[in-house]
């Protein structure tokens, strides 16, 4: 009896794309979306306290109201999927995991991979390269694309295992709320501060729309945060007193913000 082949990708957007390619059907016995986004917050996710500590911390730092909900469904979430994923590795499924060059996506991929140990035969990890010619991630990659990706899977050997487990086993123990890759790819912790001066960069004495500033920023990072992430930080900068703002501190949409005649910090 064949294998079960399971894919792992990152995002829903990954998943439906890679679920509308009737060509892979027969290379594809099931799907699994990680959805967590390991650049911010406490990743400290191997016991229940861990997990519950992550969950109170999307609700409380990351403003946007709305989202709270389906933040803090992802924290769970991608733990029980990773527990089925284990489960069906004792039973020698092949795993393929769908890793593009994003840092968030080689975030999911490290926590994985050290939730995996002791069954790195079954692993086969894309090997995206950098070029012109392929999107950095399933997520961003047209449907016609996706066979492009096939002769990057490589199949996981000791020395390629350990470099992801030693790299999560890392950030983990450096207890940083913040994870930024290095123009060299390195993923390093940073202080939560780490984007706000790009921020600022982006505010004006006369009021402009958070959305705006955010979406400037996240050009100039490359991406390196989500839209959520900035948000919170913008926030920080108005309750900081760095900015003055105009609207409700909510989702991007709901405020302005314009640089502070007079540093006044908010309670």
């Amino acid at each position: 009896m064949a294998s079960e082949k399971i894919h792992i990708v990152f995002g829903e957007t990954a998943e439906l794309t890679l679920l509308s390619i009737k060509e892979m059907t027969a290379d594809v016995d099931s799907v699994v979306s990680l959805n967590d986004d390991l650049r911010v917050g406490p990743i400290n996710l191997g016991s229940l306290d861990g997990r519950v500590e992550r969950q109170n911390w999307v609700t409380s730092n990351l403003p946007c109201k709305e989202d709270a909900a389906y933040l803090r469904s992802y924290v769970t979430g991608d733990f029980d999927k990773i527990q089925s994923i284990r489960d069906n590795s004792k039973d020698k499924a092949e795993i393929y995991i769908w890793c593009g060059r994003t840092t968030s996506e080689r975030l999911a991929t490290a926590r994985l991979v050290f939730e995996l140990q002791g069954y790195f035969s079954n692993l086969t990890i894309a090997d995206i390269p950098k070029n012109g010619n392929i999107a950095e991630s399933l997520s961003v990659m047209n449907p016609e694309q996706v066979h492009l990706i096939h002769k990057y899977f490589k199949k996981t050997d000791q020395e390629e295992y350990g470099k992801w487990v030693t790299m999560w086993a890392r950030l983990k123990s450096e207890n940083s709320l913040m994870r930024v890759a290095r123009a060299d790819g390195v993923i390093e912790s940073k202080e939560v501060s780490y984007f706000d001066d790009t921020l600022l960069s982006h505010c004006k004495e006369e009021l402009l729309k958070a959305a705006r500033i955010v979406g400037e920023s996240l050009v100039d990072i490359w991406f390196e945060a989500s839209d959520s992430t900035l948000n919170w930080r913008l926030v920080q900068l108005v309750k900081s007193g760095e900015l003055e703002v105009d609207g409700k501190l909510n989702c991007l949409r709901e405020y302005k913000v314009k640089r502070a005649t007079t540093k006044t910090k908010q309670p």
